[in-house]
Formats: structure tokens, C-alpha cells, sequence
């Protein structure tokens, strides 16, 4: 016997166990759409992980799939839970990188005889460039500020 796609009605009489979609009519029928055999779930490769650490996420394309003509086909004919279309990866925390980043030096407070430039002077994490504690950068701080025009005033 050829599988079908048409609905099936039935009538129930006693405890019967089917899945599908159900509809109570107004006689009190239940109308069964079936899932048809020779349907199955197709999913495509997971994508490229969008993170390299601390909670990527992967997605794919999931369809349910006519097994003969091969052609998509709607959800409803797929026995069976859906294949997940997101899942986490690179869940591993990144390790942590700060860095010290230095602004541009100020003009010099006097023309002469030993006037102070200041620059800013943070540390950042590497990642989103954003100031954290100064504890956090392991390298020696740079000068936030120097001595300029030493030469005496004439």
C-alpha cells in the first residue's frame, strides 16, 4: 500500500496511542493528519562558531524532507522531534590579555626652563578596549607624565 498525505479520520472507541495533529470535529471525531512515511530531517553543516572563546554561537539550516522526489516538505510530515537549528560552542573562557595604552603627549606646560607633559596612561583589555583595573596589566606602567624644555629661560 502507497503511503498517503490525505487525512485519516477515526473514530476512537478506546485508548489508541498516534502522533500527529488532532482536531475534534463537532460529532466529537477526532481528525488525524498522519506524519506520511518516507519523510526525514535534513540539516546543513553547523556554521563557523562566532566566537573563538566564552559562549559562541553555531546555527544551521534544518527541513524536513520528501525521501523520494527529495524536495522539501512541510514540518508537520517529519516523525520525530526537529533537529536543534542553534547550539553553543567555544564555551571554554578566553584567557585573559590587557594591555597598556598611552595616549598622546600634551603640549608643554612652559617654553622653557623645565615645563611637565602628561599623557593618558590606561590599562585596557585587549578584546573590548575597554579600562580595567591597573592591577590587571602585568607590564611596567609607562610615564603618565615627563619633563619638557628643560633649557633655562633667556
Amino acid at each position: 500500500m502507497a503511503a498517503s498525505s490525505k487525512p485519516v479520520w477515526v473514530a476512537f472507541l478506546g485508548l489508541v496511542a498516534l502522533s500527529g495533529c488532532y482536531e475534534r470535529d463537532s460529532d466529537g471525531i477526532q481528525r488525524v493528519n498522519l506524519p506520511t512515511a518516507g519523510y526525514g530531517w535534513r540539516s546543513s553543516d553547523w556554521t563557523q562558531c562566532s566566537k573563538t572563546c566564552s559562549a559562541g554561537v553555531q546555527s544551521r539550516v534544518v527541513v524536513c524532507v520528501d525521501e523520494r522526489s527529495q524536495h522539501v516538505a512541510p514540518d508537520a510530515n517529519c516523525v520525530g522531534a526537529r533537529p536543534e537549528t542553534t547550539q553553543q560552542c567555544n564555551t571554554e573562557a578566553c584567557a585573559d590579555s590587557y594591555s597598556w595604552n598611552v595616549g598622546d603627549w600634551t603640549q608643554c606646560s612652559k617654553t622653557c626652563s623645565d615645563g611637565v607633559q602628561s599623557r593618558v596612561v590606561v590599562c585596557v583589555d585587549e578584546r573590548s578596549q575597554r579600562p580595567v583595573n591597573a592591577s590587571k596589566c602585568a607590564a611596567s606602567r609607562p610615564a603618565a607624565t615627563q619633563q619638557c624644555n628643560p633649557s633655562a629661560c633667556s
